[in-house]
């Protein structure tokens, strides 16, 4: 329906916006994309965006989630992203308080995050 499609829009337009973030020609930068699984119908438009984006700017993405919904397998995705280092990160979190104390890494390291289709809550 509408708000799906809507919704699409809108996650596409949050991953082009990280992705474009700092940008420059002489870099090759590496933005991560996670989702709360790779196998739903959400997922396989993100994925194309994600690789349209990228193509588009000259960067790396890295689309990746847990196979099924799974708040431990996200965690420990997050956390390889961490350790692997990306220049922004866009995630849909399954849980947004466990996510959240994760992402301080990212946040206290200065890269840029968006999230989609399942937000952090204000206080995290």
């Amino acid at each position: 329906g509408i708000i799906y499609k809507t919704t699409l829009r809108l996650a596409a337009t949050a991953i082009a916006a990280t992705l474009a973030a700092g940008t420059t020609a002489a870099s090759a930068e590496t933005y991560a994309v996670i989702v709360k699984t790779v196998n739903d119908v959400f997922s396989a438009p993100v994925k194309e965006g994600c690789e349209k984006a990228a193509k588009d700017l000259g960067v790396e993405c890295y689309y990746i989630g847990p196979s099924e919904v799974n708040e431990a397998q996200q965690l420990q995705v997050i956390n390889d992203v961490l350790t692997k280092g990306v220049d922004g990160i866009a995630v849909s979190a399954t849980n947004p308080k466990s996510v959240a104390r994760l992402l301080e890494k990212a946040k206290a390291a200065g890269i840029p995050i968006v999230t989609f289709d399942g937000d952090l809550l204000k206080e995290d």
